[in-house]
This record gives structure tokens, sequence and C-alpha cells, in this order.
């Protein structure tokens, strides 16, 4: 048997990687993730786990702006759903 150093299996790296990720997301991903850049366009898209005053707020943009159809991703969820509130 071969005296060496202890192996901690990738848990520093592991470690590492997950630090770096965090701090990526905190300064520089996040803007790029969550841009704001519409484009002219009748059909507006929204999550649909939105709550529904988040919903009125995007019928309320999509009049504004000339949408014509507003189409929400996701499964169905009653109205006021207590998943976001």
């Amino acid at each position: 048997m071969r005296a060496g150093r202890r192996r901690g299996g990738g848990c520093g790296l592991l470690l590492a990687l997950a630090l770096g990720a965090a701090v990526g997301a905190r300064f520089g991903w996040y803007p790029f993730l969550a841009r704001h850049a519409p484009v002219p366009a009748d059909l507006l898209v929204v999550e649909g786990w939105l709550s529904d005053d988040l919903l009125r707020q995007a019928a309320g943009w999509a009049e504004s702006n000339g949408v014509r159809k507003i189409v929400a991703t996701g499964g169905p969820l009653e109205t006021g759903s207590p998943l976001v509130e």
C-alpha cells in the first residue's frame, strides 16, 4: 500500500464551482438572463405562476403597447393560487 495524500472525492472542486456560480450570478449573469428588451408584437408571453396582481400589470402593459393576446406558460392554477403569495 502506498501512503499518499487524502482525497476529498471532489468536494473541493464542487465547492469551488458552486462559489464561482454564486459570484457569477450575483455580479454578471443576472442582467444577461433577465434582460427586458421587448420587441413589437401582437403576442405577450408570461410565466404561468405569476400572481393575479402581476397578471393584471401584464394585461395593462399589453393594452398600452398594442398587444392583442397574452399567453401564460405552464399548467393551470386556481385564481389567487398561494404558489407565489
